[in-house]
């Protein structure tokens, strides 16, 4: 007796003879229309369930994975998107081109996608890169991803000057070459100057140093001191406030011990008796002050005499200022502080103007002074109505005077900077401006030449405008050789590639810049600004014998691995153990098989990718024993599996209940390979259908398993279906096109079964369940296949018995027809 599991898959008719393979016990010369299962059964494939047709004459299916539960459907066409349940196929939403979203997708195998939680990209090298996005509520947007800072063509600078000449809001450029070393005016390149409405030009050039500070008699001028918010309260935008929190005063109790005389003991800076402990002493108790009148600070012109009481007042005046009018009759609530009315106030009065910044900063003071200063920054304008994000504060506390300087670097991103007073030390009621630190503290924010980026988009005339994130105008020409149009435009093509790495969004392979990668600062996706920072952009051109393009990219643990036409790559940092820097990343080569531009798989530990021409699948990962990352041909035993179907044209993977990375081919059928590299399984088989099979999506089914959608086109009429735990039946479409699962295999053969010439044969196949009628399973021992009208279907094992019509070798065949499962966990042969 010899027993027969089948989680090898189908094999080439090459290794028939070889049954010294280990493969060749568990293997079979043809799977179609089974399920190879990781434990060595079989079970029918389910049916090829209907869910609608479609209106597209040609499209494909992309997931669309939030959640296990949270699920889509997209189905995209040239011009069309349109968004389907998940159960039912319905159309959600549909989006169509538009003058504002020029989009199109001419050639549908050329799309790649990327999801980031609910963001979904799509990438074609014709088109810009597209966002289909879910809100939470449920409402679907589609249009071009924004870039903060795109990447660039270039960095380096330019051998043509760009001379920019602000015109009533606008800017003309003009270019001109720059005499070279041999004194000839190098040569301007069509493509330096021309471009099309749209288009994003880089200028750069550095700025001057500025600061932010306001002499102390014009930035207290106007300052008011508040005492409570009341319904009765009309405060117009921009006033300035004082106001005196309970919690921010202190009283102190002290006795004079000794005459003291402010001309002759007082030293400036110290305005407290407790600076003078040889003629005051620390009262134990409040008692007997009541009368005392409370000062805040000790005097040169004020004089005590042994016995006088006093009681010191420290503490701070909290200041606002107003952004918007507040009128109390319909803007008061209960609180009656201005802290508690943000749109309205915002905490501390602004010193000097908003500063763009793009590089270092700092605050700087000297001196005595008293209070707290902030930094603030934001994105988006200068205005004092924006919301604007806390950097650092300073602060000289009273009786303990310190100058802390706040230093910050801008470089991953411009933005505004403000300087911001927001206490000052409490003085006589009515006297705030003496709080006020003095102008000789030079107490001021500092922003550091840095190089700035212009964005100009280039208008319909030629002319540019300033789309910059943060618009300063010039108000003279510029002339600079910093400059590059962007990477991603109709001439130089658009990224076809994306994935993510270590919180950065990473993009390849434009049409002319086929073997170049850009990533975007580390947490910031859509800022592509480089610099020298470890968090900075990284853009990496490989260093390679020709120019083939990257075809697949896919980050996995601490490298990105790729592979071009004739390469495999990984990028991964030079120093061992840190994260991909600019200053770090480099790309290292790891074979030569090539690859065909189709999206890798990515599975738990390894990436399947397709070979040039579309006739092998390789996995590709990292080998402990040979300390590389390597590829390992896994139709090495099945080199006719995917040459039969004329290669390979897309694919996908269901992860649930085991791994079945599925292949679609030229001929319309599908290549299966169950998947395991912990137990060395990767068994391939096939399913087919009346019909040709066009596209194929996964998705989960929340704890039940993955869903394969497909696209089909049967009898003109292009279809989507399903296959999935719910199709209870086994026949394809609206249930009128039947299937035959056949296997056949001639795994038996060893010298004592290959000798056998025309004789019984009994097989025995273990069911799972006594679900097919015997009618409905077919065999064959070599010669037509035979109903098994013979024997009942029953649990366990079931006998089969058919004259042997053996040439070479025993051959088994079987087949299961009708709208039946049938789950097959092994066979044997007596």
């Amino acid at each position: 007796m010899k027993r027969l599991a089948f989680n090898g898959g189908e094999i080439s008719p090459a290794m028939t003879l070889r049954s010294d393979m280990d493969a060749a016990p568990r293997s079979c010369s043809l799977v179609t229309n089974w399920n190879i299962h990781a434990t060595g059964g079989i079970s029918r494939r389910r049916g090829m369930r209907h869910l609608t047709t479609t209106q597209e004459t040609t499209s494909r299916l992309i997931p669309y994975r939030y959640s296990a539960e949270q699920t889509a459907l997209i189905e995209i066409a040239p011009k069309k998107i349109h968004v389907r349940n998940s159960d039912s196929a319905a159309i959600i939403a549909t989006f169509t081109p538009s003058a504002e979203t020029p989009w199109q997708y001419p050639d549908l195998n050329k799309i790649t996608w990327l999801q980031i939680n609910a963001l979904l990209l799509i990438l074609s090298p014709d088109t810009p890169i597209m966002q289909l996005e879910c809100d939470p509520s449920g409402a679907w947007s589609f249009s071009p991803f924004e870039f903060v800072s795109p990447p660039w063509q270039t960095e380096d600078y330019r051998d043509i000057e760009l001379t920019l000449t602000p015109d009533s809001g606008i800017y003309r450029p003009s270019y001109t070459p720059v005499e070279t070393d041999d004194n000839d005016p190098a040569e301007i390149l069509p493509e330096d100057t021309e471009a099309a409405t749209g288009d994003i030009l880089r200028a750069s050039y550095y700025t001057t140093r500025r600061e932010a500070f306001t002499k102390a008699t014009t930035a207290s001028a106007g300052l008011t001191t508040l005492t409570a918010l009341t319904t009765s309260s009309k405060i117009a935008a921009g006033a300035k406030l004082a106001w005196q929190a309970p919690e921010d005063t202190l009283d102190q109790h002290y006795i004079c011990t000794a005459d003291w005389t402010g001309t002759n003991d007082f030293t400036d800076g110290y305005i407290s008796p407790a600076n003078y402990p040889d003629n005051f002493d620390r009262a134990d108790s409040s008692a007997g002050f009541d009368s005392s009148a409370a000062i805040t600070e000790l005097t040169s012109g004020k004089t005590y005499k042994k016995g006088d009481k006093i009681v010191f007042r420290s503490g701070y005046y909290n200041l606002y200022y107003c952004i918007r009018p507040f009128n109390g009759s319909t803007d008061f609530r209960t609180s009656t502080s201005p802290a508690d009315y943000p749109r309205h106030f915002t905490r501390g009065i602004p010193i000097g103007s908003a500063i763009p910044s793009g590089g270092k900063w700092q605050f700087y003071c000297s001196g005595t002074w008293y209070g707290t200063y902030e930094i603030r920054r934001n994105y988006q304008t200068g205005a004092l109505t924006e919301q604007w994000e806390h950097l650092g504060e300073s602060i000289s506390s009273i009786g303990a005077t310190a100058n802390n300087l706040i230093t910050g670097n801008e470089e991953e991103e411009e933005c505004y900077l403000r300087l911001f007073l927001t206490q000052i030390r409490l003085v006589t009621p009515g006297n705030t401006a003496a709080g006020w630190p003095p102008d000789y503290c030079k107490n001021r924010l500092i922003v550091q030449s840095y190089r700035r980026n212009m964005q100009l988009t280039v208008l319909a005339d030629g002319t540019l405008q300033d789309t910059s994130p943060i618009i300063t105008p010039l108000t003279t020409p510029i002339t600079t050789t910093d400059w590059s149009w962007c990477a991603f435009n109709s001439r130089y093509g658009f990224p076809s590639l994306a994935t993510l790495h270590e919180s950065r969004l990473v993009l390849a392979a434009t049409t002319t810049q086929p073997q170049t990668i850009w990533m975007s600062q580390s947490d910031n996706l859509n800022n592509f600004t480089t610099g020298d920072l470890d968090t900075s952009g990284i853009h990496l051109t490989m260093n390679t014998s020709t120019q083939a393009p990257i075809c697949w990219m896919l980050s996995r643990r601490e490298v990105i691995m790729l592979g071009t036409m004739d390469a495999e790559w990984v990028i991964k940092p030079s120093t061992g153990g840190a994260g991909l820097t600019a200053a770090n990343a480099r790309a290292y080569n790891q074979g030569n098989n090539g690859s065909m531009p189709i999206p890798a798989i990515g599975t738990t530990d390894r990436v399947l990718y397709t070979e040039r021409g579309g006739g092998r699948v390789y996995e590709y990962g990292y080998r402990y024993e040979t300390d590389a990352y390597t590829s390992t041909d896994l139709t090495i035993f099945a080199d006719h599996i995917a040459t039969g179907e004329q290669g390979i044209t897309g694919g996908t993977v269901l992860t649930k209940p085991y791994t079945a990375v599925i292949f679609t081919t030229h001929t319309g059928n599908l290549l299966l390979c169950t998947y395991n590299t912990m137990h060395n399984v990767h068994a391939w088989h096939r399913y087919t259908t009346q019909g040709h099979i066009q596209s194929v999506a996964a998705l989960p089914n929340g704890t039940g398993s993955d869903r394969l959608y497909l696209i089909t086109a049967r009898d003109s009429t292009r279809r989507i279906e399903i296959i999935d735990d719910t199709t209870e039946t086994y026949l394809d479409g609206l249930e009128e096109y039947p299937y035959t699962s056949t296997l056949e295999t001639t795994a038996f053969s060893s010298p004592e079964y290959n000798d056998r010439k025309t004789k019984t044969a009994t097989v025995e196949a273990y069911l799972l369940a006594p679900t097919p009628p015997p009618s409905a399973l077919q065999l064959s021992t070599g010669g037509a296949y035979k109903p098994n009208d013979r024997h009942t279907i029953t649990p366990g094992w079931n006998q089969f018995t058919a004259t042997a019509n053996w040439r070479h070798m025993p051959y088994i065949g079987i087949k299961c027809t009708g709208n039946h499962p049938c789950t097959i966990l092994a066979m044997q042969l007596e």
